[in-house]
């Protein structure tokens, strides 16, 4: 399972990612990640960009794009757009960014 790199921002928080949901098989929906804060509590309206490879893979969100951006609702969830035209399940690895203020954190998720 991927693990969250969190980084600090300029106030001393940090953005925590935990990959809560798999179902990445092509024509699909993505990933669902909780993010949190440092305290375990749900972050809500943080941006989240899930980011496919730029080469080495023919995965595609369904509006053709590389890159998908959405939004943690109260619960702290937020869930990939549908992946289409990959290769074979665990030959995808997915870039994820969560961003609220200044604090972020990121992962390289490669399902297996």
């Amino acid at each position: 399972m991927a693990q969250s790199v969190t980084k600090p921002g300029s106030t001393g928080e940090a953005l925590q990612i935990k990959v809560a949901d798999v179902n990445t098989p092509a024509g699909i929906g993505g990933p669902t990640v909780v993010v949190t804060d440092t305290t375990g509590a749900p972050v809500s309206d943080a941006a989240v960009i899930f980011r496919l490879p730029d080469n080495g893979s023919s995965a595609r969100f369904a509006d053709g794009t590389l890159a998908a951006v959405t939004y943690t609702g109260p619960d702290g969830k937020a869930r990939a757009g549908e992946i289409r035209g990959g290769d074979a399940l665990g030959s995808i690895s997915l870039r994820i960014t969560a961003v609220k203020g200044t604090a972020h954190a990121g992962l390289l998720f490669e399902p297996t």
